[in-house]
């Protein structure tokens, strides 16, 4: 029996055309991988190392062959067998009937990917896309999910949904290095608007499988679709849709607390000394959320694109009923990207706040070191006006003393006791002259500061007391 990871020799024992098809496909493949689009570390269906691959696949008509047969559906032992029998249908548009199906790919092999490629003309790009967060080719979420559309005339078409297993996604990192993060919301919305919520068991959108949600959706739900193969996307868009809107509003709440708990902090730092280092941390924060929502505002554009969203103007008139499903779609999209925009203005003039408080704070320390510099000037200059003085009492007391000193000496050059009192008579009378003189400068400087000062008093006390004068602007008539 033909597995999905068997050799494409043994997988196609009993048909040469496709074997040499897929093993062609195969080769463009490892070609593609290893020299144009891909990493050396990244994994893919292709790669020549041990990997598991667990591939799940749901197919569903909607229209065509295989719908209403009496004896219902065959019952097949392997997927490739499977896969043969429903992509049966001419390709060409020489149908009797249209055809109408999904297929949905919960991760792929090497094996499917090949067949689905040969049946269906699917590029590897396609495949080796979806194994790589650095490329984004027909990727409808680079989260997960990517979608391919064939159509072949009269209507008929075949979408195909590639997802990636629930626990993990085939990207760079194996299984065994994968960190799961916790994505339990901090509120259970349900708890507040569900009746006795607390006895539910109803699973929150990130915790559900999103193959098993579609396949439900696909087999319960009726769906609208059109001659476009996109149309067939619909329940998968909204699965996503659901997801980001979850994502959305946790992310309402982190930045809420986020702005409150930083608000709290300012007021501390308000209250207590300020400290720089614990702003620059906030605002480095603010920085990192402000960035985070910017780029979670450019994954919405690029969805909202992928999704044909933006312009409904390619839509048929016929498609009246599409096109109101596409426009209530569409206003969901932007009301999400409307509250990732509201976040991004609210932490921005929340940064404009630290802006102009660190401009009050530069200024307010730029006001204190001009003070300190006034005050060292001002102690400078009374330091220099003191060595100035001193300068001029030791040019002159120093010779002084000298002369004195050599008058009170004998012919011995021994201190006299006869005539020491020449010493003093000489020294004294010149330390008292200059220690007036300084003191007379010092009190002449200040009496002159007084005066000027009274002068400006008096002259804003004359000004003040000057009686406005008025101008009389009536003429005397002449005398006739």
């Amino acid at each position: 029996m033909p597995r999905s990871d068997q050799d494409p020799n043994v997988f196609w024992a009993d048909n040469d055309d496709m074997r040499q098809k897929t093993m062609a496909y195969a080769a463009r493949a490892r070609r593609i991988a290893e020299t144009e689009m891909l990493k050396e570390e990244t994994t893919h269906p292709w790669k020549e190392v041990p990997h598991s691959v667990s591939c799940t696949y749901y197919i569903y008509e909607f229209e065509g062959d295989h719908v209403g047969l009496e004896n219902g559906q065959p019952t097949f032992s392997n997927p490739r067998d499977e896969f043969m029998y429903w992509e049966n249908t001419p390709k060409d548009g020489t149908a009797k009937k249209r055809n109408r199906r999904i297929i949905i790919l919960e991760d792929v092999s090497a094996r499917l990917a090949e067949m689905l490629g040969v049946l269906l003309d699917i590029p590897p790009e396609f495949f080796l896309a979806h194994c790589d967060e650095s490329v984004d080719l027909n990727i409808m979420d680079e989260h997960l999910v990517s979608y391919w559309g064939k159509s072949y005339g009269n209507g008929s078409w075949t979408a195909v949904i590639l997802l990636d297993p629930q626990i993990s996604h085939l990207h760079l990192n194996g299984l065994e290095s994968v960190v799961l993060e916790n994505w339990e919301p901090g509120l259970d919305v349900l708890r507040e608007v569900i009746i006795n919520s607390s006895q539910n068991n109803h699973a929150q959108v990130h915790k559900r499988s999103m193959f098993n949600s579609l396949v439900k959706a696909y087999e319960n739900v009726p769906m609208v679709f059109n001659d476009d193969v996109f149309s067939a996307t619909y329940f998968a868009r909204n699965c996503i849709r659901a997801v980001w809107e979850e994502h959305v509003w946790r992310r309402e709440r982190h930045f809420h607390d986020f702005i409150v708990e930083d608000k709290r902090f300012y007021r501390v730092r308000q209250k207590w000394a300020y400290e720089s280092d614990e702003a620059i941390k906030a605002y480095d924060g603010l920085m990192q959320e402000r960035q985070s929502i910017n780029f979670d505002k450019l994954e919405l554009q690029a969805i909202t694109w992928k999704f044909q969203l933006r312009d409904l103007g390619i839509l048929s008139p016929e498609d009246e009923k599409f096109r109101r499903i596409a426009t209530e779609e569409g206003r969901a999209w932007k009301f999400l990207e409307e509250k990732l925009r509201g976040m991004d203005e609210i932490i921005s003039s929340h940064m404009e706040m630290y802006t102009v408080c660190a401009n009050m704070e530069e200024a307010r320390e730029a006001k204190i070191q001009s003070r300190e510099s006034f005050f060292q000037t001002e102690a400078t200059n009374k330091m220099a006006r003191s060595s100035g003085q001193l300068a001029k009492i030791a040019t002159v007391v120093v010779p002084c003393t000298f002369v004195a000193s050599v008058l009170s000496m004998n012919g011995e050059f021994a201190a006299g006791e006869r005539l020491f009192y020449v010493y003093w008579a000489i020294s004294v009378p010149v330390t008292l002259i200059l220690l007036f003189w300084v003191i007379d400068n010092e009190m002449s400087r200040g009496v002159s500061d007084c005066k000027e000062w009274v002068k400006s008093i008096w002259s804003w006390s004359q000004g003040w007391r000057r009686p406005s004068q008025t101008i009389d602007v009536t003429e005397e008539k002449p005398e006739v």
